[in-house]
């Protein structure tokens, strides 16, 4: 029998006298007038959702039908909790709750255990805490969502250790695998092995849009205007590696911010002005196509967020995006960036005790050599000239590190990927250990290195990944003050 059937036979009017009379049995005596009321009341209740279960379903397709079903049973179930209240109140303050509120209160519980049969348990289960305390229900599951991406964050550092072990793993058995079919068989496994690694700790799609509605709830609870969310997650529920869900939460977070202090409108009159509604819209979307994330957000405000998106602090992510301000429409961003931000990167030595390793991306380096043709200074600062008679700006890492002067020095050439900077750069090291793929992670105390940008873990250790851009930057504002 179909989810309608059995609803409808539930319902059914023509037992409607029997079961209306089963329901007042154990009630006190009423009189006449109030049992027809009550037995009318009844009858429209019934009706209405027999017509809503008629008209929802198309033939061979219960699926709007069950999901609505849970809608009527939770409108039900909330009816019923405000005349259950009333009937409390009226019975300590009138010593008896009023005839025509407890026909109702028992006729409303009948129907919503009457719905309730066609809804599994596990749906029940929440409607029922919904039902129960609809905001402290929500709240709890969005706080939860929250505190959850702080572990993730913080676990995903730990879970790089092990990343970076199977891909060493896989480097040194390639080596030894003399067939060619082999080699591919064991490739495939290792790269299933990494994927399934990379998804342990990853947020879904559906775990950031209620990081979103926490964002705007507290972002909106102390101002007069109210906004409305719309949102579209395409396609099926994917995963977001938590370096992802950072910054795009990041992006919301200020993006926000600045809606609220710089580009919402006084009031809700100066919308209506502008044929706009009384709430402000904001809209969102997130898919992944093609081995990147693609997100945008939208507001219909006043048009004036001055939100700049930062791109370099994200190079590793490989992110492009763009903001738009259109003066009393509203505000837009759209970025995208690559979804598994795994890199290859250079593991260096800064000091002969080898107790200081930093890395720095692979697809930088020119070139590592072991000495270089001469040295000159430019605005006070030590330049190397290389073989190719090349000018590359000295930066000794061992002095930056606050290290010994080094005895022996390996060079490395760097190619910026700040084109506008002019400034090609030559770090001063010990020695080049070797090079492994990660992803890079941010924040806390681990990063507070000079020219940080971010770390990973190898080998049990925690490899600071120095920013090129940030030393050009750096080397930038020394040669300014130089030359003025």
């Amino acid at each position: 029998m179909s989810v309608k059937e059995t609803l409808l036979k539930n319902l059914q009017l023509s037992d409607l006298e029997n079961k209306f009379n089963e329901l007042i049995a154990c009630l006190p005596p009423f009189e006449d007038h109030e049992l027809l009321r009550a037995k009318n009341w009844f009858t429209e209740k019934i009706e209405s959702v027999t017509q809503l279960v008629n008209d929802i379903v198309i033939e061979g397709d219960e699926q709007e039908l069950v999901f609505q079903l849970s809608t009527i049973w939770l409108q039900l179930r909330l009816e019923w909790n405000l005349y259950n209240l009333q009937m409390q109140y009226q019975t300590m303050t009138l010593s008896q709750a009023k005839p025509w509120l407890m026909i109702k209160g028992s006729c409303l519980s009948y129907l919503v255990e009457m719905v309730e049969l066609s809804i599994d348990s596990y749906r029940v289960f929440w409607l029922s805490k919904l039902a129960t305390d609809p905001i402290q229900a929500v709240s709890n599951r969005i706080e939860l969502v929250d505190r959850m991406l702080s572990i993730t964050q913080s676990t995903d550092r730990e879970l790089q250790l092990v990343t970076s072990d199977i891909i060493q793993i896989r480097d040194f058995v390639s080596g030894l695998i003399t067939s060619e079919n082999s080699l591919k068989q064991f490739h495939s496994y290792m790269e299933a092995l990494l994927e399934k690694t990379s998804t342990l700790i990853q947020f879904t799609t559906n775990d950031f849009k209620n990081c979103i509605e926490s964002s705007l709830i507290k972002g909106f609870s102390k101002e007069s205007l109210r906004f409305v969310l719309n949102h579209n997650v395409s396609g099926e529920t994917f995963y977001l590696r938590p370096e992802i869900s950072q910054v795009l939460l990041e992006i919301t977070s200020q993006w926000i911010q600045n809606l609220i202090q710089f580009s919402l409108e006084e009031n809700i009159e100066t919308r209506i002005a502008r044929n706009k509604s009384q709430h402000v819209n904001i809209s969102w979307s997130i898919e992944k196509k093609e081995g990147r994330i693609y997100f945008f957000l939208s507001d219909d405000g006043a048009g004036k967020n001055p939100f700049v998106l930062k791109i370099d602090q994200f190079r590793s992510l490989q992110m492009i995006g763009s903001v738009q301000n259109k003066k009393d429409e509203g505000s837009r961003i759209e970025v995208s960036m690559c979804a598994t931000p795994i890199s290859l990167y250079c593991i260096s030595n800064v000091d002969e005790n080898k107790r200081i390793k930093v890395a720095f991306e692979a697809d930088e380096i020119l070139s590592v050599e072991s000495h270089y043709k001469s040295i000159t200074y430019a605005f006070g600062h030590p330049c190397v000239i290389s073989e190719a008679n090349e000018m590359y700006i000295l930066v000794d890492l061992a002095a930056t590190f606050q290290q010994p002067e080094l005895k022996k020095s390996t060079f490395v050439f760097l190619k910026t990927k700040e084109p506008k900077s002019g400034f090609p750069i030559c770090l001063q090291l010990s020695s080049v250990e070797g090079f492994t793929h990660a992803s890079l992670a941010s924040g806390g105390a681990l990063t507070q290195s000079p020219y940080s940008k971010g770390f990973f873990i190898y080998r049990q250790e925690v490899i600071t990944v120095l920013d090129s851009i940030i030393i050009v930057q750096n080397l930038k504002s020394h040669i300014t003050e130089a030359a003025v």
